[in-house]
């Protein structure tokens, strides 16, 4: 009879400890939780969702594809580097210059970027790694692996960001050539190739004064030696704060006319009206934009997009910084 009841308290305690454990994963994880869709695991080797060719995979009876199976299949296939996931998150191994970065609160997840719970936040004696499959004003959207219930899988889970539960890697490769996810909408003039970071990076108004010295120094006389003359040539009073695309070549639109340019005679609505979004561009930036389209700088192309309140990169700044210097010459 004691061994019973001894055997009772056993369980007892056990589903107790199950609970706690399940509740805590559940709480940490949750502060961060937007949304999941579940889908039905359809047999073995299911494909739940696919990733620049490479599928998460989900047996409904066989081997348990692990979620770390996903991101090392993943980088080795995409970046042809080798992922190891230790108990402080994932490293590269193989024997190459990248490295992962872990971004910081104001950095902007990419596709493909690593997340990453480690044990302790998750409180359980497991950690859990996915990719990022895209990001939006706050939320990830997640690709993984081994993220199921009751036959059925996560695909597009949502989380916010940033957070405090995971952390989010990029990989950096310092011998990457051009990042041309970044300036693909930036049409490159004849032979020449923009030397731009790997990262895609929201450009501060100290960014572009500091690139625009550096490609036009001597260009405009003394003033350009000064990061201080420089902002008051374009006109810029918040050295901190992010620019839209359309507030850059504003400012830049200045900087040219200051290094002696003459400006083109054009017809500013028929030269705008080559973008499909030519009208979203606001009044006070019109001709200015125009300006540069006629000069080359920006010429994106006929029936592209212009996205003029978009938030302008640092890699497509240094492209239009090239290209002014060139001009400029």
């Amino acid at each position: 009879m004691l061994k019973k009841s001894c055997k009772r308290l056993v369980v007892a305690i056990l589903v107790i400890v199950i609970l706690v454990a399940g509740f805590s994963v559940s709480a940490a994880e949750r502060e961060d939780f937007i949304d999941c869709n579940y889908i039905k695991i359809q047999g073995e080797g299911f494909v739940a969702d696919s990733l620049n060719g490479v599928d998460a995979i989900y047996n409904l009876y066989g081997p348990t594809m692990q979620c770390t199976e996903f991101v090392r299949r993943y980088y080795n296939t995409v970046f042809g580097v080798t992922i190891y996931q230790r108990s402080t998150g994932p490293v590269i191994v193989s024997d190459t210059e990248c490295y992962l970065e872990v971004l910081t609160d104001d950095e902007e997840p990419q596709e493909g970027d690593i997340i990453f719970w480690p044990v302790n936040v998750r409180n359980t004696a497991y950690s859990h790694i996915a990719l990022v499959k895209s990001y939006e004003d706050g939320v990830i959207t997640i690709i993984e692996q081994n993220w199921r219930y009751n036959g059925k899988c996560a695909y597009e889970r949502t989380v916010s960001w940033p957070s405090d539960n995971y952390t989010v890697s990029h990989l950096v490769d310092p011998n990457a050539p051009v990042f041309t996810a970044a300036v693909d909408d930036i049409v490159t003039i004849g032979n020449t190739v923009p030397d731009v970071s790997v990262r895609s990076t929201p450009c501060t108004a100290s960014d572009l004064i500091s690139l625009s010295s550096g490609a036009l120094s001597g260009k405009v006389g003394v003033s350009i030696n000064s990061g201080a003359s420089v902002s008051l040539i374009m006109g810029i009073e918040d050295e901190l704060s992010l620019l839209s695309r359309q507030e850059a070549y504003v400012a830049i639109e200045k900087l040219i006319k200051a290094a002696g340019v003459e400006m083109p005679e054009c017809d500013v609505e028929e030269t705008l009206s080559a973008y499909s979004d030519g009208d979203e561009i606001s009044d006070d930036a019109r001709q200015a934009v125009a300006n540069l389209t006629e000069l080359g700088i920006i010429n994106i192309g006929m029936g592209r997009d212009c996205a003029p309140q978009e938030t302008m990169t640092y890699e497509q700044c240094q492209v239009v910084m090239m290209r002014v210097a060139a001009l400029v010459g």
